[in-house]
């Protein structure tokens, strides 16, 4: 199948940043991952651009992992009710993808053998984050059926 480069896809990251990225030998023995969904927000002239923030910790029997990445994206045709998930979603699994990779070399280079951080249903994180009671009406995010 080829792809066509001309016609660029819905979803466009534009850039992205971790402001805060750190590790260190762990203290536990269970595993644990938790996501944090810091922000989803439009940009307030270009309906097109939103930013998309979130925390991650991973614990393991090694080592402890932690950070926050922000990613700037494009959505072609603009944010709506209809595709604010959508818009979130491929967002944040592009972002989460980036930083398995990002963790995955840091690790390689530290005493510990490399980490990668297990896969996510973004899909369904960011669903279950919409719904639950305490998020209703947070984050600018409006979900109608």
């Amino acid at each position: 199948m080829n792809v066509n480069l001309s016609s660029p896809p819905k979803c466009q990251l534009l850039n992205y940043a971790f402001s805060s990225l750190g590790m260190e030998m762990s203290k536990t023995k269970k595993t644990s991952l938790s996501i944090e969904f810091k922000d989803f927000q439009t940009h307030k002239t270009d309906n097109e651009k939103y930013l998309v923030v979130f925390s991650v910790n991973h614990d393991n029997a090694k080592l402890s992992i932690h950070f926050t990445i922000h990613g700037e994206f494009r959505f072609g045709g603009g944010i709506n009710n209809q595709n604010t998930l959508l818009a979130w979603t491929n967002g944040a699994t592009i972002l989460y993808g980036i930083a398995r990779a990002t963790v995955m070399q840091i690790t390689a280079q530290s005493l510990c053998p490399s980490l990668l951080i297990p896969t996510l249903m973004m899909g369904d994180l960011i669903k279950e984050h919409v719904t639950s009671k305490q998020n209703v009406g947070k984050k600018r995010l409006v979900l109608k059926s």
